[in-house]
């Protein structure tokens, strides 16, 4: 397995409006009235699978974030993930 790791190498502005697309608690009307632009860095782990053998096989990918000062009291900007993909390959 061939995986790179990308990332921002500083902060940069993050700008949500009622037509972003992504997973989270708010909801498109939360931003109708105004965008809002957070400070943001980006990290993403980026693999390649080579070398696969026919077959079904599942690929599990975890995170764990640890931040501090965020919304959520005494928790800062915890954010935990575990995703497992479900792979079914053919000769």
């Amino acid at each position: 397995m061939y995986y790179k790791v990308i990332k921002s190498p500083s902060f940069y502005n993050l700008t949500i409006t009622d037509t972003s697309r992504f997973a989270s608690d708010y909801k498109p009307e939360d931003f109708q009235s105004s965008q809002a632009i957070y400070k943001a860095v980006g990290h993403c782990f980026c693999g390649l699978v080579t070398n696969i053998t026919a077959g079904t096989h599942e690929l599990r990918y975890k995170t764990i974030i640890e931040g501090t000062g965020g919304i959520a009291e005494g928790k800062g900007w915890d954010q935990e993930t575990d995703v497992t993909y479900k792979l079914n390959v053919s000769k």
